[in-house]
Formats: structure tokens, C-alpha cells, sequence
């Protein structure tokens, strides 16, 4: 499937600006400071982008820019949530009317692949560890990564598996080998990031679908 970059909307940015002020034209000058906001964040990173040069970005003032967003910190959340959006909008549309459940966490794993790793905004803000300038909104940026992984889990949830295995710890296991995309993967490589997320999930359904004797314990050599 086709990446999905951020889609900047006047309705997500008043939904994730903690304090959206005016009518039509307010909510278009949101829109436009957190476009800006996303390219420099991206480019930049969090610390080595200023409240004036995203206002600069917009042709504002920074008394302007405070009058949408009350800080940097609000302004990242905006943003982090927009990019969050994207990927679960693409996971949505890719399971949508697939009913295996196998199939259907292998189109969710392609979304998510091609989606983070396809589009170097979306990865570069999702991929923002919380530091210490990022401490005042931690709990906002988990809120909206945990309501992510709530989707994760309930198509891990519906797979057929033996049951006495961990599902929060399948699901991590799923996320966490996506995820470890970021330190290997290369676009100019053999496979799309998307086709990666597919072979993470037909690698996971092999290995749980396989049936194998079981192994016996190993026998200690006595000590000498």
C-alpha cells in the first residue's frame, strides 16, 4: 500500500491543541503553525527547533504563535499526535475487511512499516525519545502511543494461538521487531519496509503454527 504521510486538518490539530481558541480562520492558522512545526521537529529534532523559528516558519509573531499553543511542549504534542494519527489510519484502512486474523495483523504490520519508515516526518517524531525537555508532556505523548498499542493488541488478541502464551508479550514482541526497523533498514535495500512488516508477521505465524516434538532437556555433563 501506498505511504500515508501526516495530514495536517483543522479538526486533529483543535483536537490535540490543549487550548483551541477562535473560529475558521484560527483554526487554519493552527493548521499551517503545526505543518511548520512538523517539518522543522523532523528536520531539527525537538531541542534544535525554538518556538521563534517555527513562528518565523509561519511569517508570526511568537506572541501570535502563544496565542494557539502555550508552549513548545503543547505545540509537540500537536504534532506527535498527528503523526500517530497517520499510523493508525493506515493500519484501519489496510485491516478493513479482512477477517483472518492472521492476514489481517500481516496488513496491520505493512501499514505500520510502510507508513513510520516511508515517510521520514512521520518516523522522525514518532522516533523522539522523552527527554528531559519533553518531561512536562510525557504523560500527554504515552496517552497517545498507549492508545495505539491498544489497537496493536486487539488484533493480537483475536490470533489463534496456544493458550498459555503471553499476548502483551506477543504484542510487544510484534512491535518491538517493527519498530527495530529504524536502526537497519534502507530504502534502496532488496525489500519496502512495508513487505518487511508482512515477513515479521509470516515468520511469527510460521513458527506458532509449526508443530515440533518437544525438545527434551539437556542432560549436564557431571562435574569433574
Amino acid at each position: 500500500m501506498p505511504s500515508a504521510d501526516v495530514q495536517v486538518s483543522a479538526s486533529r490539530v483543535s483536537a490535540n491543541s490543549s487550548a483551541p481558541k477562535g473560529g475558521a480562520r484560527a483554526a487554519a492558522s493552527r493548521s499551517r503553525i503545526v505543518a511548520a512545526a512538523l517539518d522543522l521537529f523532523s528536520t531539527r529534532g525537538y531541542e534544535g527547533t525554538s518556538i521563534r523559528d517555527i513562528a518565523g516558519a509561519v511569517g508570526m509573531t511568537t506572541a501570535s504563535l502563544y496565542y494557539h499553543f502555550s508552549s513548545k511542549d503543547d505545540l509537540f504534542v500537536g504534532v506527535h499526535g498527528l503523526s500517530i494519527d497517520a499510523v493508525t489510519a493506515a493500519v484501519h484502512r489496510a485491516i478493513e475487511g479482512i477477517v483472518d486474523p492472521w492476514n489481517r495483523l500481516e496488513a496491520a504490520a505493512e501499514a505500520h512499516c510502510a507508513t513510520l519508515f516511508d515517510t521520514d516526518r512521520t518516523h522522525a517524531i514518532l522516533a523522539v525519545r522523552i527527554s528531559g525537555g519533553l518531561a512536562a508532556v510525557n504523560d500527554a505523548i504515552v496517552a497517545q502511543r498507549d492508545a495505539y498499542e491498544r489497537l496493536v493488541q486487539r488484533l493480537v488478541d483475536d490470533l489463534p494461538v496456544p493458550p498459555d502464551l503471553d499476548r502483551r508479550l506477543l504484542r510487544l514482541h510484534v512491535l518491538g521487531v517493527m519498530n527495530s526497523l529504524a536502526t537497519w533498514y534502507r530504502r534502496d535495500g532488496p525489500l519496502s519496509a512495508g513487505a518487511i512488516g508482512r515477513q515479521v508477521v509470516r515468520h511469527l505465524r510460521l513458527g506458532l503454527e509449526t508443530k515440533r516434538p518437544v525438545a527434551r532437556p539437556l542432560r549436564l555433563l557431571p562435574e569433574r
